[in-house]
């Protein structure tokens, strides 16, 4: 028999990237949200075992079983929309946070280049650009994004030192990240002193 619950403003049906991050703003702004999620919700004591690569590898117990539920796609609006069974690099979650729970946790910033290519292109080599090239600018542009890129690292947390080449591209950062870089480990002390041996110059990626 149904249950009827006490009402609020707002419903998410998921509680992932974004159903949750929907309801964490909505909620600053005063309204009452209520997460719908058909997972469970994960604890520390739950990743013990991470490594089992027959439980999470091969049968992807963080993911959607796309045998029972999936999404379809299709490669062209003619095409017909066929379902996924399989999963490839589209990888959906099943538990609060959905696929923020198992991603790879890299949040790299796309460069001014990818947000103008085309203008930035012909500008560059100008005509050498033939009308068979298929290069289009974004619609807007790295000043555009760089507000909601810092308000994303700050919102999750983000660890990392400032990219060197970052800043020579236009990249700038209005805010530093909000976290220290990620434990240099002893793998990595190894790869920076050799690095560094042979000239070349390393960085923490932010994660």
């Amino acid at each position: 028999m149904s249950e009827v619950l006490k009402k609020v403003d707002v419903v998410t049906v998921g509680a992932g990237w974004t159903g949750g991050i929907v309801a964490a703003e909505l909620t600053k702004a005063g309204l009452n949200v209520l997460s719908l999620e058909r997972g469970h919700m994960q604890s520390t004591e739950n990743f013990n075992f991470i490594h089992d690569e027959w439980r999470y590898g091969i049968n992807y117990g963080l993911m959607q079983d796309c045998s029972k539920d999936t999404v379809t796609f299709r490669h062209d609006p003619s095409s017909l929309a066929l379902p996924y069974r399989k999963m490839g690099s589209f990888l959906l979650g099943n538990n609060v946070g959905g696929a923020g729970v198992h991603w790879n946790g890299w949040t790299f910033r796309f460069m001014p280049y990818d947000f103008e290519i085309q203008t930035l292109s012909k500008q560059r080599y100008g005509n050498k650009l033939g009308n068979d090239y298929t290069l289009q600018d974004w619609g807007v542009t790295y000043k555009d994004m760089e507000p909601y890129y810092d308000k994303f690292e700050k919102t999750c947390g983000v660890s990392g030192e400032p990219n060197p080449l970052a800043e020579k591209m236009g990249a700038f950062r209005s805010s530093p990240y909000p976290q220290e870089p990620l434990e240099n480990t002893k793998m990595l002390k190894r790869f920076e002193s050799a690095a560094k041996s042979s000239n070349l110059h390393t960085y923490r990626l932010p994660a």
